[in-house]
């Protein structure tokens, strides 16, 4: 009976147990490296877990090109929570993965070297003042998928264009460079918090009946803003979403407005007078504060509740007719109006 030859067994390099385990060591070599690749990068971003879903809240890479995992510790990635990228002056492009449904407010504010970020179709929502400060981003498609935008969530963003969601049914920011006119398209039915804010060369804006909400901050600081039209489908005027437009010396809102938010026209200072349609129910808090040449208010008896501050500062208001139908008046509502007369209710 032959026997193997013992010391040949262990110079064959078929057969050694070493060079086996060398093969095989080998073969796994890309998944191992492929796992601890994906470590690292999960290591990049502390995260919390709830109903077993991952939120990011806060990324601690160096920076560069960085692509947003689909999982990490094998739980799904929905959400980008608040300010989770925020003031990464290092980064440099985004791709979001699939997974993420949410952007939370300043989730990458003031990542100043920002020049691109890819956004899935799986994105619903994106917070206030998001990319806010993104001083380099010049250019970005909003996915139709996006049914809510935070107010002025693209301010800062050197915008080369009128930014829109794919089908632009929603105006999301106006360039502030631009000057002169705007008609909005007919297309569109949501003009976006901040969308205009700070637009200091607008002199004027069209407002189609398409359009069924102005969001807040809108056309904040716009001061060479002189004439608005507002076609007959908004419902509510967004807090803040006139404040401070100094040059506007008249407004027509449509009998469709039910609400106008808190200090919605602050310091117009150059508005004379306003007729609030019998469709209003209820006036915010401060949202003709500061009017200074405010002479005439008509307020019909739709109206229910004025909020306080309303009208304070109004040095020019010096009558007011109050309905009955106003059953909440809000702390100071005509604070520093020269009133002559006592003034009650009808």
């Amino acid at each position: 009976m032959k026997t193997r030859d013992a010391s040949k067994r262990s110079t064959n390099p078929d057969n050694t147990p070493t060079n086996y385990s060398h093969r095989h060591a080998v073969r796994f070599l890309p998944l191992l490296l492929l796992l601890m690749l994906s470590a690292t990068v999960q290591a990049q971003f502390n995260y919390t877990v709830s109903e077993g879903k991952v939120t990011i809240t806060r990324y601690t890479g160096p920076g560069g090109a960085v692509t947003i995992p689909d999982m990490i510790a094998g739980l799904p990635v929905t959400s980008i929570g608040e300010s989770a990228f925020s003031n990464c002056r290092a980064l440099t492009s985004v791709v979001i993965a699939d997974s993420v449904i949410s952007i939370g407010s300043g989730a990458f504010y003031g990542c100043t070297s920002l020049t691109s970020v890819t956004i899935p179709d799986s994105v619903i929502s994106i917070g206030g003042v998001a990319f806010s400060g993104c001083t380099s981003l010049a250019s970005i498609t909003i996915p139709d998928s996006v049914i809510s935008i935070g107010s002025s969530a693209f301010y800062g963003c050197p915008i080369r264009h009128i930014l829109f969601n794919v089908s632009q049914t929603m105006l999301v920011r106006y360039p502030p460079s631009n000057r002169g006119s705007y008609i909005i398209p007919e297309s569109v039915t949501a003009i976006v918090g901040g969308a205009f804010y700070g637009c200091t060369g607008l002199t004027s804006v069209t407002i189609p009946d398409s359009v069924t909400s102005i969001g807040t901050h809108a056309l904040y600081a716009c001061t060479s803003l002189a004439s608005v039209t507002i076609g007959n489908s908004v419902t509510g005027i967004g807090d803040w979403a006139f404040l401070g437009c100094t040059g506007l010396t008249s407004i027509t809102i449509p009998d469709s407005v039910i609400s106008i938010g808190d200090s919605s026209f602050s310091r117009c200072t150059r508005l004379a007078s306003i007729t609030i349609p019998d469709s209003v129910i209820s006036v915010g808090d401060g949202s003709f504060s500061g009017c200074t040449s405010l002479t005439s208010v008509t307020i019909p008896d739709s109206v229910i509740s004025i909020g306080g501050a309303a009208f304070s500062g109004c040095t020019s208001l010096a009558s007011i007719t109050i309905p009955d139908s106003v059953i909440s008046i809000g702390s100071s509502a005509f604070y520093g109006c020269p009133i002559r007369h006592i003034l009650f209710n009808v």
